[in-house]
């Protein structure tokens, strides 16, 4: 179903090691006991975090990158959850430790993208590392550090372009940034689920990315709610092409619906909806889960999310 695969010297002894993330959420580690010319690897276990696997849900995504700039080598992990998960290294740069994790934020919330799979560049040339991640979708997203070199920020979610349409692959992205044709701009290379692999080539500079917002024309799009599992709030995002009339369910688990809302006639855009856990009448609800659809005009669509206590 897919492997993520990143190359760090892990150990720090000079040889390149391998990590690979899988479909069921946890990262292997496969220690390089050969040479660089001729790699051995072997098979190290999953990484852990606080002694226990790594495990983002599904489709763990990894990068190594010394996200605080204290020296030390951490992990950033996208999942098909839509989150991208940060972890510390409060060990050695060359016998790395985690505990616990946060979610990278884009401004005061999580950033989310279904299926995400992050990757770092300077992009802009300021200095600072940005964000670039491939999603579900087969977009790509451009997140401008707008913070400093050890405390990267992000505050705006931009689709990189390519000759006036936005860039896609039709679904499931994964980038790679490298300068491909040695000319100093960072271009891309964008695998994809038919098996191709796209090049792009950086004409310009960052002042050429279109500064538009991911809302797409055409695209009507139910999110995967965040957090999943939840308690005691999660977030319902979704994408409007066209006025619309809208309405939103929640259902329990034998079909019974339990809260509703009716917009009315939507123009098109993206909207959120916080649900709270209870029911039309205020009620609590019970751990399980929950199955919420969303309804505009012709489309339909229906996801499923955990709540637990």
């Amino acid at each position: 179903m897919g492997a993520y695969p990143q190359i760090a010297d892990w150990n720090e002894d000079g040889k390149k090691d391998l990590l690979v993330g899988d479909t069921n959420g946890k990262i292997s580690l496969f220690i390089n006991t050969g040479t660089n010319s001729n790699p051995v690897l072997a098979d190290s276990g999953y990484i852990k975090v606080d002694s226990v696997n790594i495990d983002v849900g599904l489709r763990a995504a990894p990068i190594v990158y010394d996200w605080n700039n204290d020296g030390k080598k951490d992990l950033i992990v996208g999942s098909e959850s839509g989150n991208i998960k940060l972890f510390l290294n409060t060990g050695e740069n060359n016998a790395p430790v985690f505990s616990g994790s946060s979610n990278l934020m884009l401004g005061n919330e999580p950033l989310w993208l279904w299926r995400c799979s992050p990757e770092l560049s300077d992009f802009d040339k300021d200095g600072k590392v940005d964000l670039i991640v491939g999603e579900g979708y087969g977009k790509v997203h451009f997140f401008k550090n707008t913070g400093t070199i050890g405390n990267p920020k992000f505050e705006k979610d931009v689709l990189l372009y390519a000759e006036e349409r936005h860039i896609t692959v039709r679904s499931c992205s994964r980038v790679d940034i490298t300068d491909w044709n040695e000319d100093g701009h960072d271009d891309l290379i964008i695998g994809g689920p038919n098996g191709y692999v796209h090049l792009f080539l950086n004409s310009g500079n960052v002042t050429d990315i279109n500064d538009e917002p991911t809302v797409i024309p055409g695209d009507f799009i139910l999110y995967q709610n965040y957090p999943n599992p939840f308690n005691p709030v999660t977030t319902i995002k979704f994408n409007i092409a066209r006025p619309v009339e809208v309405k939103l369910e929640i259902y329990n688990a034998v079909g019974q619906l339990i809260r509703k809302t009716d917009y009315g006639y939507l123009p098109s855009g993206t909207y959120k909806y916080k649900w709270d856990g209870k029911t039309e009448m205020g009620k609590k609800v019970a751990s399980g889960t929950y199955i919420y659809r969303m309804t505009a005009g012709s489309f339909t669509k229906v996801r499923r999310m955990l709540f637990i206590k």
